[in-house]
């Protein structure tokens, strides 16, 4: 099996174009094929400089490595179309003498001009068009089933509706070095969106005016928003340049994105099904016959709790890349220097908060207080003191602060004992006496286990920020 996802490098990569990517991606390793990248650049009114890049970039992020493809190399080279058009201008070559094709002389908006004999001048501005058979065209799509296109009706006054091949500046359009490309590539099967299904008639004639065997198509149901309507950059993020930008974690949106317009729960486990999935699980259960005909919607709190459930389990795992990015986030939101801390203890303070983040984006200014002193005069800070006396602050600090002081064993465990003992001394309920602990030494109204926290926080942090509020 050989598949390929070719791209126009007009923009970055759009929220579709991964998930076409992927599924194409997922059946070839499946099948244990290989992933082709091909970087369809002939429309060159509509390319974007550095675009390429950020494509590949994408890629690479998400997870999905090509087998072939720019950077790479591979034995059907060159990957980029604008490097290949001798191969498209033989095929036009191969049509013109074959008479599945013909010179349009007409400026647009005219009738269809053609030369014959002597007053051909291949010299004058002219297109290459594809004489189209007139007939019905018929074939079989993977996911649509069996499809029938009627013929077009012709145009008439001289107009024509045969799809141009070859532009007028040497550049094929996307129909011909298309097909050219799979041909020459060896694709044996091509994953598109479904926008494509109405060109199926001018392809497959190619297919056979060029004597190609064509290969197998599934196309695949758009993406929309949960209204129903197009997606846009007014609909919110649609590139993955956007979700890199936010942090969101790489194995969330492409479990996230296979998702939509898939049904994974048909291949998962029906005892415990879930959309949970790695790349790994992806693989093994990724399955054309449970991609359906209707279009699939984005709902982004799918997206959110699937963020949290990765970002979880990465942490759990001590991921570097996490560590690192928690780093670096540590100096961009707190202006800390984040190479003073080891990556044991960030990995304990992620530990510690995990559960109270949906993106890594929010670990920094959840956990603030494992490396920088509270901000008493916060919002979060003036909740969490309103929430008690000044009377019963006073209270619970003296009380913890001469219990905790000559403690030597500073382990989570001893200290909620210790806590859990003072609480039942002072005959106060567990928010009237955990609240002034958690306000004195993290400045916030929630968060992970008080004794857990100061436990990470050390024994000299703790009694500091006990004792400070006890000299006021």
């Amino acid at each position: 099996m050989r598949v390929r996802f070719a791209p126009s490098p007009t923009g970055n990569l759009h929220i579709g174009g991964l998930r076409t990517a992927l599924f194409n991606y997922l059946i070839s390793r499946k099948q244990g094929g290989v992933f082709v990248l091909r970087i369809e650049d002939t429309d060159r009114k509509r390319y974007q400089p550095g675009a390429i890049e950020s494509l590949i970039r994408s890629l690479n992020w998400s997870g999905i490595k090509y087998d072939e493809g720019p950077g790479i190399g591979g034995p059907y080279g060159s990957y980029v179309q604008s490097e290949r058009l001798n191969l498209y201008r033989n095929a036009v070559d191969q049509l013109l003498e074959s008479k599945n094709a013909y010179r349009d002389y007409s400026k647009p908006g005219e009738p269809v001009k053609t030369l014959e004999g002597p007053d051909q001048d291949l010299h004058k501005p002219h297109v290459v068009r594809l004489k189209m058979p007139e007939n019905d065209t018929h074939f079989k799509d993977t996911v649509y089933g069996d499809i029938s296109i009627p013929m077009q009706r012709p145009a008439g006054l001289g107009f024509t509706n045969d799809p141009v091949l070859l532009k007028s500046d040497g550049f094929p359009t996307y129909h011909l070095a298309n097909v050219v490309d799979d041909s020459h590539m060896h694709i044996s099967h091509v994953l598109r969106g479904e926008e494509w299904l109405s060109s199926m008639p001018t392809h497959l004639a190619l297919y056979k005016a060029l004597e190609m065997t064509p290969p197998k198509f599934a196309h695949l149901p758009l993406l929309i928003n949960s209204d129903g309507s197009k997606l846009s950059k007014r609909s919110g993020d649609v590139s993955v340049e956007d979700y890199i930008a936010k942090n969101w974690e790489p194995e969330a949106l492409i479990n996230y994105t296979a998702l939509m317009g898939w049904n994974a729960l048909r291949t998962g486990d029906q005892n415990r099904p879930s959309e949970f999935m790695t790349m790994k699980d992806l693989i093994q259960r990724f399955d054309l016959k449970d991609v359906p005909q209707r279009r699939a919607a984005m709902f982004g709190g799918k997206l959110q709790f699937l963020n949290k459930q990765h970002l979880s389990t990465k942490i759990e795992e001590g991921d570097k890349g996490v560590l690192e990015r928690f780093r670096a986030m540590l100096d961009i939101h707190l202006f800390v220097d984040g190479f003073q801390f080891d990556d044991e203890y960030l990995r304990d303070v992620l530990m510690l908060i995990k559960d109270r983040i949906g993106n890594l984006d929010e670990a920094a200014n959840m956990g603030d207080y494992f490396f920088v002193d509270p901000i008493y005069t916060s919002d979060d800070a003036k909740l969490a003191y309103e929430c008690t006396s000044s009377d019963k602050i006073d209270l619970v600090l003296t009380s913890v602060w001469n219990t905790l002081r000559n403690e030597h064993d500073w382990q989570a465990d001893t200290l909620n004992g210790h806590l859990k003992q003072q609480q039942k001394t002072l005959k106060l309920k567990t928010n009237e006496f955990m609240m002034p602990l958690r306000w004195a030494i993290t400045g916030k109204k929630m968060g992970p286990s008080v004794g857990s926290t100061m436990g990470l926080l050390g024994k000299e942090t703790t009694l500091h920020r006990l004792i400070q509020h006890l000299n006021k």
